[in-house]
């Protein structure tokens, strides 16, 4: 799975934050989001995903749920690391390391 940051996406409706957003997705890039594919405000961990009404791609923001913003910028910081730690030369030890500690 891919995180892009999307610049062209509506600004979240928690915090108002417009610069980007972070959006996971399998076969996306820049240009092209698909249906389903989740996003999240790097600046409040609200959550939501990709919806498309003909040519355009927007954000459906779900119901804000501080719980669940928690839970999001944990899974954010663990992708980032697995993703860190994949790219090293430790791999596969430091990666069941930081998924352990972190689950």
């Amino acid at each position: 799975m891919k995180i892009l940051k999307i610049t062209w996406l509506d600004a979240c409706n928690k915090c108002g934050f417009d610069e980007y957003a972070d959006v996971h997705t399998e076969k996306g890039h820049e240009k092209l989001l698909y249906d389903g594919d989740a996003v999240y405000c790097p600046r409040c961990f609200h959550d939501g995903e990709i919806e498309s009404d003909m040519n355009c791609a927007y954000v459906q923001w779900f119901e804000f749920n501080e719980d669940r913003a928690k839970y999001n910028k944990l899974k954010q910081m663990y992708d980032m690391a697995v993703d860190c730690l994949m790219e090293s030369n430790y791999g596969d030890i430091r990666y069941l390391r930081v998924r352990g500690a972190i689950e």
